[in-house]
């Protein structure tokens, strides 16, 4: 069956061939509750034949049933094509064991050898597969084959859980070549150069009362010319006095109380700090290391089915000693990001002692970029959220009060925050 411009009702389809096919010149098409089984799926395609222009749009195909087909739902589009097939919708659809579940075929060759890649396609973009479910007859049950020249863009996946349909405790894969995604830039609390991360993170200290004026001196004598993953024995002595003469403090939230969970300090801050019971909880990394080692937990996320001997951690030690490819610098990889016209934001609580915001401006200032917005306070409801500074290319945001987790500090501006990248703002001057 194929479709041009229409409205399909309930319907059960049986073919050798695709179930619906929804054709060239296809618009405003909405295809409510197929049932397909057995054929070749729900298609959209195949569009343009013989180099030819074809153009489908506002397609919405909803409460689909696939059963025993070859493919689910599927784009189909010949090489050497023109036009575009965009804004197309799969929800709320279930698969039983479909050989290809989702599958876009960007460059379509009905022949047994391979056809000539051409630089032309049709142009594939604003799909989006949403609550998909069943079991998938191969392990790979999403294939994206988009063409090199003409890649596939603005493909959004919600919801889509597809199994193996001979171990149904087994997730299926997923193939994908040539998508260009819709990238976002959005960095927190970045780790960016060493160098100019220690210089900042050290003037942080200093400048808090962490350390003292000797440790300063010693640190940036022995530490500013070493890596941070292989510092010298120098380095590692004047950093352990810094840690030292830190004390028990959380150095994610200098401001705040360490984690200390013992009844007689719980006594003492709803004693003296009554509101401590109901602001900020230091002892979120104890409740995460609990709640991610639940079996159920793992189970839901699919991780941990080889059932390791050793429980997980948020922070690894075994990583952290044995991770030896840490880069030096980052800032290679924004200047080529930057170039590439990536938006990006950066942003810092300006509580956090482990990667401070003097870290981050003075790597952010050797990228030596032209500045849009001179530094200014943004607001929150009449009060100061923090401050901004607009460069060509990329954004600074601090939070004022924040430690290193923004959002758990501070969750109301880190929702300004990002609202305002979303939406494409600056952040508030009012």
């Amino acid at each position: 069956m194929s479709l041009g411009q229409a409205n399909v009702n309930p319907l059960e389809v049986s073919s050798g061939d695709d179930c619906i096919s929804i054709v060239s010149g296809s618009e405003n098409v909405r295809a409510t509750g197929i049932t397909c089984g057995p054929g070749h799926g729900i298609s959209i395609g195949s569009l343009g034949a013989n180099n030819s222009e074809a153009y489908v749009s506002n397609v919405v195909v909803n409460k689909a049933t696939l059963i025993g087909t070859t493919n689910g739902v599927r784009i189909k589009t010949w090489q050497g094509g023109h036009g575009v097939a965009k804004n197309i919708i799969f929800q709320d659809i279930i698969m039983k064991n479909v050989t290809n579940p989702i599958i876009i075929n960007q460059d379509y060759c009905d022949r047994v050898e391979s056809c000539p890649q051409q630089k032309s396609a049709v142009q594939v973009s604003n799909v989006l597969y949403k609550n998909i479910q069943g079991t998938s007859s191969r392990p790979v049950a999403v294939k994206f084959e988009c063409s090199k020249s003409i890649p596939c863009q603005g493909i959004s996946m919600q919801n889509v859980k597809l199994v193996d349909q001979t171990q149904q405790d087994v997730v299926s894969t997923a193939s994908c070549s040539n998508v260009k995604l819709d990238t976002k830039g959005h960095v927190g609390n970045a780790v960016t150069d060493d160098y100019h991360d220690y210089i900042g993170t050290f003037e942080y200290w200093w400048n808090h009362g962490l350390i003292s004026d000797s440790t300063y001196h010693q640190l940036k004598t022995a530490c500013y010319s070493v890596s941070s993953q292989h510092p010298s024995l120098q380095c590692m002595e004047a950093l352990r006095s810094a840690e030292l003469e830190q004390g028990n403090i959380d150095p994610y939230s200098i401001f705040t109380k360490p984690c200390n969970n013992t009844v007689q300090l719980k006594s003492f801050l709803k004693g003296r700090y009554p509101w401590m019971s109901r602001a900020y909880d230091p002892c979120t990394e104890r409740y995460s290391n609990v709640y991610f080692n639940r079996v159920e937990v793992q189970k839901a996320l699919h991780v941990n089915v080889t059932r390791l001997s050793y429980p997980w951690k948020s922070c690894s030690d075994i990583v952290g000693n044995y991770w030896t490819d840490s880069p030096v610098s980052m800032l290679p990889i924004y200047r080529e990001l930057i170039t590439a016209g990536l938006k990006i934001w950066v942003f810092s609580g300006d509580t956090d002692a482990v990667v401070p915001i003097t870290a981050t401006r003075y790597s952010i200032d050797a990228l030596k970029l032209a500045t849009i917005t001179n530094w200014y306070p943004w607001y929150d409801h009449g009060k100061v959220g923090g401050w901004s500074q607009v460069y060509k290319g990329l954004t600074l945001v601090t939070v004022t009060g924040a430690g290193h987790e923004v959002p758990l500090h501070r969750p109301r501006q880190a929702f300004i925050i990002f609202r305002s990248f979303l939406e494409n703002k600056p952040m508030p001057m009012s």
